[in-house]
């Protein structure tokens, strides 16, 4: 098992490193964003609890059992009812132009983080428990 989670992502693939740090930019400068506007702050504050507690379970999942495809469990249980959450916030006509792009490249980020997590969830408990991406 790696000695920390930064130790582990280094041993990824270049586009793999690239899509984790869009993915922290995302989950960053969102929640931040649509605080800013009227319409979008209780958006912002299911944003910010959802990804809070999606953090602290990979870590934990990393924690237990390193750096294996079972992370993607930590995104699933938070990151899939967000996605239908923000699906159908983008229904309605309340907010505003930027508030909408901010959801939709959140939203967009999500189902392409999810679709790799799900795989990568089957895949465990299919039985693929190596530790990914070694030196």
């Amino acid at each position: 098992m790696e000695q920390d989670f930064e130790t582990a992502i280094s041993h990824a693939p270049q586009w793999v490193q690239y899509w984790l740090n869009w993915m922290m930019i995302i989950i960053i400068a969102s929640p931040i964003l649509l605080l800013f506007q009227k319409q979008t702050r209780k958006d912002a504050i299911i944003v910010f609890i959802a990804m809070a507690i999606s953090i602290v379970a990979v870590n934990y999942l990393f924690m237990e059992f390193g750096y294996v495809r079972l992370l993607g469990l930590g995104h699933i249980i938070t990151w899939t009812p967000l996605a239908y959450y923000l699906f159908k916030r983008l229904r309605h006509h309340d907010i505003n132009k930027l508030g909408r792009i901010i959801i939709q490249i959140l939203l967009a980020t999500i189902l392409i983080s999810l679709a790799f997590d799900y795989i990568d969830t089957i895949r465990y408990i299919l039985g693929d428990r190596d530790i990914m991406y070694q030196s």
